[in-house]
């Protein structure tokens, strides 16, 4: 099996134009399309720095097990916690209690 490589840039996700390959006309041939690899090792690094961040956010250090578990509480009885760290998992009931004032 012949192998031939041609690198391109994608200006239509659409459709991929080759042209000058070294094959006859009617020949078939199996089109394998991938991406460089240094554009997975670019995405991987900036998912592996999104999560460091995220991680880093003191926000989701401070919240304890009692306080998740007061919040489910709260959301499943339709109660909003306004002093919950988790607040904001209820803030459409907050928001209606705040209409309803």
């Amino acid at each position: 099996m012949r192998t031939y490589r041609k690198k391109l840039v994608i200006e239509d996700p659409k459709r991929v134009i080759l042209t000058d390959l070294p094959f006859r006309a009617g020949q078939t041939v199996e089109v394998l399309v991938l991406e460089e690899q240094a554009d997975r090792e670019r995405r991987a690094e900036d998912l592996k720095r999104l999560l460091k961040d995220t991680q880093a956010l003191t926000q989701l250090r401070s919240i304890t097990e009692e306080e998740i578990a007061a919040e489910i509480a709260a959301y499943r009885e339709g109660r909003c916690l306004s002093s919950s760290t988790l607040a904001l998992s209820c803030l459409p009931h907050c928001e209606t209690a705040i209409r309803r004032r």
